[in-house]
């Protein structure tokens, strides 16, 4: 079993400096692994104030990572499209 951690932040903030220490972190393994980080974002508007911190990260190897881009209801989409060819 996983044991999985809670973590309550006082404001949007102090949770966006903590994910991206845990970016670096983590980008820093993957790229020591395998080379590059690869990473698949959802877009909307709750990640927003993440992604601008983020972009100012001088401490990111941005051109060994590799960045794409989900919205969930792409794949909805997709899905409603493929049952309808199979029916």
């Amino acid at each position: 079993m996983v044991n999985k951690e809670i973590f309550i932040f006082e404001n949007t903030d102090q949770m966006a400096n903590f994910v991206i220490e845990k970016w670096v972190e983590i980008s820093e393994i993957a790229i020591k692994g395998k080379g590059c980080f690869t990473v698949a974002l959802s877009g909307g508007k709750t990640p927003v104030h993440i992604y601008k911190k983020l972009s100012d990260q001088n401490n990111v190897s941005w051109d060994k990572t590799h960045v794409f881009m989900v919205d969930e209801r792409f794949a909805l989409c997709r899905l409603i499209v493929m049952k309808t060819i199979i029916i």
